[in-house]
């Protein structure tokens, strides 16, 4: 947990989109990709890390903007992988 493991998996994904350049040769198909590997990468955590979320509770906050119909500020600090809050959370960072 911390710095080194971000970096370690930003270079592992850097490694990837070089091994696999035509599938990230145009600004639309590497949006594709990488939002599709941030939404798998956000649900194994959830599902991995689950029992440990709770642990986060007011100690991690996260702020996100939510449309609701109008912009709105919401902070997170509770964190549940209940109705995949974690997950929804990690992918509105």
């Amino acid at each position: 947990v911390g710095v080194l493991p971000t970096v370690a998996t930003h270079f592992s994904y850097g490694e990837l989109c070089g091994q696999y350049p035509d599938s990230f040769s145009s600004f639309l198909s590497a949006a594709y990709e990488q939002d599709h590997h941030w939404r798998l990468m956000a649900s194994w955590q959830t599902q991995h890390y689950g029992p440990q979320l709770p642990q986060l509770n007011d100690v991690v906050y996260v702020a996100l903007t939510c449309l609701t119909p109008l912009p709105s500020l919401e902070w997170v600090h509770n964190y549940t992988a209940a109705g995949d809050q974690a997950t929804q959370a990690f992918m509105g960072t």
